[in-house]
């Protein structure tokens, strides 16, 4: 599948590697290849995540106990990977 992000690799930064978790298992890609990896699942899991951190709560009314899990481990995942730097524009 094909990403939709637009993002290109600036010359100057050269064509890295990068560490991502796919299926469970940490493997190492290019820079140049990360928008493959950009599918609508991601970008669904992004917009619930920015959401989210933008307004300060949950996507639904309630408290954390009554959302489903797998809300809750889209919502841990990406805070701990903008917490550990990853949200950071000089990474």
């Amino acid at each position: 599948m094909r990403g939709q992000s637009t993002q290109k690799v600036r010359r100057e930064i050269g064509d890295g590697k990068l560490g991502v978790v796919v299926d469970g298992k940490l493997v190492t890609i290019l820079r140049s290849e990360v928008n493959e990896y950009l599918d609508d699942w991601f970008w669904s899991a992004f917009s619930l995540w920015y959401r989210y951190k933008l307004f300060g709560a949950l996507p639904f009314s309630g408290g954390w106990a009554e959302l489903p899990a797998f809300i809750i481990e889209i919502i841990e995942t990406a805070e701990a990977a903008y917490r550990n730097g990853y949200g950071n524009s000089t990474h």
